[in-house]
């Protein structure tokens, strides 16, 4: 099965997504609807590490895998396509949930507090950044934009479930000395 070409010079750069790509998630998907026996779940975890070896910037394979590898109780290899994602800044807040059980599942319990340090950063230096912002906008007069950036704090920000889990996770695991 050519899956296409992973030779950045060949088509000019770097590609996220070849043309075979949505058949293995699919043929993933397939595998895993009888039960997720683990006989599926090595197919499955066989089949995405193919497609990531010539599509390696593939975000939903890696999506992909990080679950199937969590689902193997295999935590190290679902951070390592983690990882490789290359999570930062606000995508901390969105694509937290896809790390955080995993983490804890499998006992990788300081990554895990590193992680929910990360989304805790971002929410804080958020905030920072709006105060500042808020400052300056209402310096120059432009009134809208502060209240759209409050308004985006207040509403988007501080109700977010992602720094309400991490939060709960650092929590959980202060007892540890992590």
């Amino acid at each position: 099965l050519d899956l296409g070409s992973s030779n950045p010079k060949e088509d000019g750069g770097q590609k996220e997504v070849l043309p075979g790509d949505e058949l293995i998630l699919l043929a993933c998907q397939l595998l895993l609807e009888d039960g997720s026996s683990t006989a599926s779940l090595i197919a499955s975890a066989a089949l995405l590490e193919a497609a990531l070896h010539h599509s390696p910037f593939n975000p939903h394979c890696m999506i992909a895998a990080i679950g199937v590898y969590d689902r193997l109780s295999a935590g190290q290899r679902s951070l390592e396509f983690w990882e490789r994602m290359g999570v930062k800044q606000v995508q901390y807040d969105s694509c937290s949930y896809l790390i955080f059980p995993t983490l804890i599942r499998s006992g990788l319990y300081r990554e895990a507090v590193q992680l929910a340090g990360n989304v805790m950063g971002l929410h804080w230096s958020s905030a920072k950044d709006i105060q500042d912002f808020s400052i300056k906008c209402c310096e120059t007069g432009v009134l809208s934009r502060c209240r759209e950036m409050i308004t985006w704090q207040r509403q988007r920000m501080t109700t977010s479930l992602a720094l309400l889990s991490a939060k709960g996770v650092v929590m959980d695991l202060a007892s540890l000395g992590l």
